[in-house]
């Protein structure tokens, strides 16, 4: 009976030492949304007299730990005229025709990354925004649900 008892308190206090550790680990997250000026049901009317349709990318660090190494792999799928990184942070930017290739050293809990662009507009693209890549140094920044 003694025994048995002894067993039940171990085991009890390595599955509190296993809660503790998972709890209490530090993580580092990012979420990310894409805005458009195309998502929005707009009438023909309003966007025709437009040379450019802007977009707007926000970046949140979610975890409980400082996010390093960010890279920003950005293809959209007509000539950017211009770009914008708003960031705690410096930042190193590389911008191509339709390209544009953004790292940051970290980024602290709770601070966000927003970067606002325009592309030519073209009549038949409906998503600016083809190809969006974000890695950190502990893995891949995942999409904001609604």
């Amino acid at each position: 009976m003694c025994s048995f008892v002894s067993l039940l308190i171990g085991l009890m206090g390595f599955l509190f030492g296993v809660y503790v550790h998972f709890s209490t680990r530090k993580k580092a997250n990012l979420i990310y949304s894409v805005t458009q000026l195309t998502d929005y049901d707009l009438p023909e009317g309003i966007t025709a007299s437009l040379h450019s349709i802007p977009f707007a990318i926000e970046i949140k660090s979610v975890g409980n730990k400082q996010v390093e190494n960010i890279r920003i792999r950005l293809v959209t799928a007509h000539n950017l005229e211009e770009i914008k990184v708003v960031a705690s942070e410096e930042h190193q930017k590389i911008v191509d025709e339709k390209t544009a290739n953004i790292t940051l050293p970290m980024l602290n809990p709770g601070e966000t990354i927003k970067i606002t662009g325009q592309c030519f507009k073209l009549a038949s693209i409906k998503n600016y925004v083809e190809t969006l890549e974000i890695t950190h140094s502990e893995g891949v920044a995942q999409k904001a649900t609604l």
